[in-house]
């Protein structure tokens, strides 16, 4: 009788360790789309690591830090890696927006100045950043909420914005002169 018992017990063990086994396929698939999702996190990171970079070389060089050789070199090594990462993001997530400089000078505060951009094609990009800091600005902003500093004024032909104490525009060459500044 004791090895009855003995055996519905290994069979009754047996089974809830075996039970899991079943279950696997389910599993699986809700890693498969955690794991995609932890890879799309992990490029968005690497993304805002290269814009970083950008702004900090910018900075670099502003501030007498690089020579202009230098800083050309690094900032197109960077703007290709800012390319190959947004590559992989439209791989992952489909976008309408396929210009690659355009969104890294956005992000960077930097112009797109000399590139022959599309004046259409800047005034779709809705999203505005502050050149300081980065935070990302409404429409009707005349100050940046992350760091506070007067944002600048837009170009009446082209949309671009421009510091205070421009006459022309970088982008469109439009006079500033009769521009409504900030």
């Amino acid at each position: 009788m004791s090895q009855v018992i003995v055996g519905i017990l290994a069979l009754i063990a047996m089974g809830l360790v075996a039970y899991p086994l079943f279950q696997v396929k389910e599993e699986v698939d809700d890693v498969d789309g955690q794991e995609e999702d932890a890879e799309l996190e992990d490029v968005l990171l690497r993304r805002e690591g290269v814009y970083s970079a950008i702004k900090e070389l910018d900075q670099d060089y502003q501030m007498g830090n690089l020579s202009e050789q230098d800083y050309r070199e690094l900032r197109d090594s960077y703007k290709l890696k800012a390319a190959m990462v947004l590559k992989q993001i439209d791989e992952m997530v489909p976008v309408v927006q396929h210009d690659v400089e355009e969104p890294v000078d956005r992000a960077t505060g930097t112009a797109a100045a000399g590139r022959g951009v599309a004046a259409s094609s800047r005034k779709r990009a809705a999203a505005r950043f502050c050149s300081a800091c980065g935070a990302k600005l409404s429409a009707c902003d005349r100050f940046c909420a992350g760091c506070g500093r007067p944002l600048a004024s837009g170009c009446p032909r082209c949309g671009r914005e421009f510091e205070p104490g421009d006459s022309f525009c970088a982008t469109c060459g439009a006079s500033l002169k009769g521009g409504k500044r900030a």
